[in-house]
């Protein structure tokens, strides 16, 4: 793809969190995907959760027994086993993923609370892809609503994050919510990346306004795609609501929506609960791109 410019660095690293769900594999496919798109390349993250190990450690702590009412003590080196054990299998699947993609790639292993570690590594990557596309995420107290962590990962990072919302490859079209934001300028960089050269994969959603603010949206994001050859197509939304969003990307048969979080300004309720509607209403990967998140890497 020929190379153009946003004003904004273009993705060169992503980070992919993994666990030891079965899930981390397609994420583990869906970063190598989409590195080879961006032309990018891929460090994979295990965690091994200290509080979950704190916890094997304590006299009283138990687990239930697969397949079974009866219940056995955790064992802590059983644990570390386990988890060193995960993490290599994930290791082998990256590079399986990697050496198909033909990019280039790295592992790493931290200990620590799950979301800080996250948090950490995210400030040296331009891209996170989180491990688990369900509407649940493991965690040390079991399993708990994605508003727990997926949403804070989604509002700190300070780079862009793809939360998957379906089990399966990401695939065109792309649909991309613009409102002259930075956030939304850099989302048309990364929009025109993933999308390719064919005029029907790019679908943007433009904010309620102005008939002159709307014309005035739609020229700048043909200028910007003007370098990349694409001819998006362009449909106003009447509101801002999630289920008006998300009807529209159903509309455009969209299987990724790149938006920033300034789509969730107009929507009554806290941010993390609009985020949280947004999620519970599209049926297909959010790519959510943080203000700075396009600039960062040019700090590095």
């Amino acid at each position: 793809m020929t190379e153009f410019h946003t004003g904004f660095h273009r993705v060169r690293r992503i980070l992919v969190a993994l666990d030891a769900s079965a899930e981390a594999e397609t994420a583990l496919e869906t970063a190598a995907e989409l590195a080879a798109r961006l032309q990018a390349e891929v460090v994979g993250l295990f965690v091994e959760d200290i509080n979950l190990l704190r916890l094997a450690a304590l006299p009283f702590a138990r687990e239930l027994v697969p397949g079974s009412v009866r219940s056995r003590t955790l064992d802590p080196a059983d644990m570390e086993r386990s988890l060193r054990a995960r993490a290599e299998a994930m290791k082998r699947h990256l590079a399986c993923c990697a050496e198909r993609a033909r990019i280039h790639w790295s592992f790493q292993v931290r200990r620590g609370d799950i979301l800080e570690e996250l948090l950490d590594s995210a400030l040296q990557a331009d891209l996170v892809v989180l491990s688990e596309y369900g509407r649940t995420i493991v965690t040390t107290r079991g399993r708990e609503p994605e508003e727990g962590l997926s949403t804070q990962v989604l509002t700190r990072c300070h780079c862009a994050v793809l939360k998957r919302g379906r089990p399966r490859r990401l695939q065109r079209p792309v649909v991309l919510f613009y409102d002259g934001s930075p956030a939304s300028r850099h989302g048309v960089l990364l929009a025109a990346q993933l999308a390719g050269r064919t005029d029907a994969c790019l679908h943007v959603l433009l904010p309620p306004a102005e008939k002159s603010q709307q014309a005035r949206h739609e020229e700048t994001v043909r200028e910007l795609l003007r370098p990349a050859g694409l001819t998006p197509r362009f449909q106003h939304l009447e509101d801002l609501r999630a289920t008006t969003v998300a009807q529209a990307v159903a509309a455009a048969g969209g299987d990724i929506l790149i938006t920033g979080a300034a789509i969730l300004s107009t929507m009554p309720r806290t941010e993390q609960q609009r985020l949280e509607a947004l999620l519970d209403e599209i049926h297909c990967d959010l790519l959510f791109v943080s203000e700075d998140g396009g600039r960062k890497a040019e700090d590095r």
